[in-house]
Formats: structure tokens, sequence, C-alpha cells
């Protein structure tokens, strides 16, 4: 951290990590940038999030600021001499801005997320509506202007255009079309595509689409195998357990809320299991812990 002055914690994947990087390039700020491994976390990190562990994190004088939407507050709001204004200086506007910036939080990661990890049929079908009913407020919101909060690219804009990297991803896995179901959406997401400051930051779509395909082969492996096994856990990869999987397992699955084990104990190799019986050696299969890592990838931040 010596002579650091402003450092972000990130990986390269992380839709949230790329709010804070597009902010920075937006503002012209310089800063260093850690790639973090989310299997193993760094000590810099655990210290500088206790209370999440996730990225992004801002480490700014020393002092950490978390969560991405907060980060770009504070960004917009410590550099105020650099141009553009993120935020726009009406308060009306500026709560607005910050309203949309949550909705997209809570509904698109989800919905989005459940595209690819529910079964085919009626439960993507489901999930695939609920996707783009979200998009479809998010282009109603949009109307007819060339950004959200009006003619100037700012804060609401930035909450939202990292996830059009996943765009793709979304589309393959759920055989439709973004751009038919709201094409005033992906005109924007383009629009935004011209400043260098997105098209920089947000990863090739085909190597986020190859990402979340290994990740959903993996997924269902670990489905499959917690159905066979229903008091088989994954705590040899994580504090905590799961509990049987409902038959519902694939529609029902959130992020899991659990912390991976620390360094020491996986170097002990104990698992910290809280099952009953303990899973038995025999349970540690390489295909669920692949799972979880790269899931981990995804979700996490």
């Amino acid at each position: 951290m010596a002579g650091s002055e402003v450092v972000l914690l990130d990986t390269w994947v992380s839709v949230f990590g790329m709010r804070v990087r597009i902010a920075f390039m937006e503002k012209g700020v310089h800063y260093e940038r850690r790639e973090e491994d989310l299997i193993n976390k760094s000590p810099l990190l655990l210290q500088m999030n206790p209370v999440h562990k996730k990225i992004p994190v801002l480490i700014h004088h020393g002092k950490p600021i978390c969560e991405s939407n907060i980060i770009v507050q504070y960004i917009d709001e410590t550099w105020q001499n650099k141009s553009p204004p993120l935020l726009p200086s009406d308060p009306y506007l500026r709560a607005q801005a910050r309203f949309w910036a949550d909705y997209i939080d809570k509904k698109i990661y989800d919905a989005g997320r459940k595209i690819w990890s529910t079964k085919l049929g009626e439960e993507q079908e489901k999930a695939k509506k609920e996707f783009i009913d979200c998009m479809k407020v998010l282009e109603g919101e949009l109307g007819e202007k060339p950004y959200f909060m009006g003619e100037s690219f700012g804060y609401v804009d930035i909450a939202l255009v990292p996830f059009y990297c996943w765009f793709y991803a979304w589309e393959k896995f759920g055989n439709i079309s973004i751009e038919k179901e709201c094409p005033k959406l992906v005109a924007w997401a383009k629009r935004c595509m011209e400043r260098e400051s997105v098209s920089k930051t947000l990863p090739d779509p085909h190597k986020v689409s190859l990402i979340s395909a290994t990740t959903t082969t993996m997924f269902l492996t670990l489905c499959s195998e917690l159905a066979k096994h229903p008091q088989m856990c994954c705590c040899y990869c994580l504090r905590g357990s799961i509990k049987p999987a409902p038959s519902n397992y694939l529609s029902s699955f959130t992020a899991p809320p659990f912390e991976f084990m620390s360094e020491k104990n996986k170097r002990a190799r104990k698992w910290n299991c809280h099952c009953t019986p303990p899973p038995s050696a025999a349970t540690v299969r390489t295909p669920i812990t692949t799972t979880y890592c790269l899931l981990s990838l995804i979700t996490v931040g």
C-alpha cells in the first residue's frame, strides 16, 4: 500500500467493479488496480471489507469504501474539480438517479442470473419474462433521452452499462433477443460503448459467455449430486453447509451466502462442517468444488 493513494480491489468479470473503473476513467483519476482471486481472497480485501468480504473495494488514503454504487458517488464527490459530474446537482434528480441505480441492483442482476440457473421449460420461461419485464421498465425510463438523466452520461448509465457485456450470454442461454424486446435500451448501450471509458472497461461478451457456459455445466453437476446425496454438503469448500436440495432447487437457487474457508483451515484440511453426519472424504468431488469457485467469481461483488 505504500505510495498508493488510490487503490481498487477488483476482478475483471465483475459488473460491479466495472462501474468503478468507468467512473475513474470518466473523471480522469489515476489509480492502482489489484486483481483479486475470489477463491483465495487477499488479506487486504478481508481487512478492508471485513463485513461482506466482497469486491469492489476502493482504498483512498488507506481508508476503505465498499459497494459499487457508493464508491461511484464517493468518486464523484471527492473529485468534484474533475468534470463531468456523474450525479445531477438538483436534489430531486440526484434522488431519482439513486432510485434507478438501486432498481438495477435489486432487479437486473438477479433476473439475469436466473436465465442460466433455471431449468429449461416453464421455469426458464418465467425467468426470461421477469428479466425482459425489468428491462422494459428501464427502457421506459430511458424514453427518447440519449442517456438516463438526459443529455449527459452519468450515474445511472454507469450502474447499468456493465451488464451489456452479459447480454450475449443471456441471449444465448435464454434463446431471446434483447434487441428485439428492448431496441431503445440496446441502442443506448451501443451509444455508451462509443465512450472510451466504457469500451475499454467492458470485456469481450464471448469471453463472458464462455465463463457462464462453464459455470452452468458445473452448476448442473452440483445440483445432480445434491439430489443423489441430500445429506452431502460443500463444507470442504465453504464455511457453512447446504441443506438437502428441494425438488425445485434450480429455480430457487440464490448466490451461496457462505464464506470461503480461511487459508488456515484449508491448509489444515478442516471442513468446519455443521452437517449431520459430516461428509466423508468420498463426497469431496472436484466438479462441485469447481462449481462454487466459478459461481463465486460471478456472484460475489
